[in-house]
């Protein structure tokens, strides 16, 4: 909501700024900004969680080791982790803006880059059971992790010609930077005496433990792009980044791959150039693509 919110407030700023072909230029900090729209982004679940559950482990392995390092408990060595079950539940959402920095350039590859800055949120939630822990009673150990991370998304992207009127292609680069806002590891109370021991009482009194991490990623993007009007455009796009997260108090170092894919909307804020003002194929209709 905090995000939506400052997008609506910058949209109303934006407005009041004069316009220069594709883009509104705006005076801050003594320099012009040349800003092309506001767009926003649904993040589907990661590709990888599910295709690599070995990777999860390790993921897992390193959870517990910031755990044990932060609240100088010990994990029961002799639990077969090598069997969880997992499951997984991910998703996301960001909203920025895009600029044109190179507007006003004769070369038209430069002119053509747009420059996105997007923020947003993404929680991933793991389940683990350990249905082959030695027990009494019959009963599924298990624990959860819940994280929820801030994240920034530069990116630079280049697009295709127009097909069939209104689509087209477009691919980059991008970084992603991320701080969580929270990582809890949850265990039922079972689960807890079976996994953790901290060597003066059989009792565990926590059982939510927060541990802290940060990301930095790097990778493309490739999409395709819906012209619904001439200021609303429909994204859909993949995003691939390699990211390494490193863990607060063990200094762990945890590398993954993520790969999302994605739907949004554009809404651009100006007109097209003066030279783009008609359509090729029908007198004084605006173009769908500037």
């Amino acid at each position: 909501m905090r995000i939506l919110k400052v997008t609506c407030i910058l949209t109303c700023v934006l407005f009041a700024n004069s316009s220069y072909a594709q883009v509104k230029e705006v005076t801050f900090l003594r320099k012009n900004w040349y800003l092309h729209g506001v767009e926003s982004r649904l993040q589907f679940p990661n590709y990888y969680y599910s295709n690599n559950p070995d990777k999860l482990l390790a993921y897992n392995e390193a959870i517990i080791n910031e755990i044990t390092s932060k609240y100088s408990i010990e994990f029961i060595e002799n639990i077969p982790t090598k069997h969880n079950s997992i499951r997984i539940t991910d998703v996301g959402f960001s909203a920025g803006l895009v600029f044109k920095p190179f507007t006003k350039t004769d070369i038209r590859f430069l002119n053509a880059a747009e420059v996105c800055h997007n923020i947003g949120f993404y929680d991933v939630k793991h389940w683990y059971t350990w249905d082959n822990i030695p027990r009494v009673e019959q009963f599924q150990y298990s624990a959860a992790s819940k994280l929820s991370v801030f994240v920034y998304n530069p990116s630079i992207n280049f697009s295709t010609g127009v097909f069939a009127k209104r689509i087209k292609l477009y691919a980059g680069l991008d970084l992603r930077f991320a701080t969580e806002n929270r990582i809890e590891f949850i265990t039922n109370r079972e689960a807890k005496d079976s996994l953790f021991s901290n060597h003066n009482t059989s009792q565990l009194e926590n059982t939510n433990h927060i541990i802290s991490r940060k990301d930095f990623g790097a990778g493309y993007t490739v999409g395709l792009k819906l012209a619904a009007t001439c200021y609303f455009n429909i994204h859909a796009e993949i995003k691939n980044f390699a990211s390494v997260s490193k863990f607060k108090h063990s200094n762990a170092k945890y590398s993954e791959k993520l790969a999302q894919f994605q739907i949004g909307f554009r809404y651009k804020f100006a007109g097209p150039n003066q030279s783009e003002q008609t359509n090729d194929d029908k007198d004084d209709v605006l173009p769908v693509f500037w």
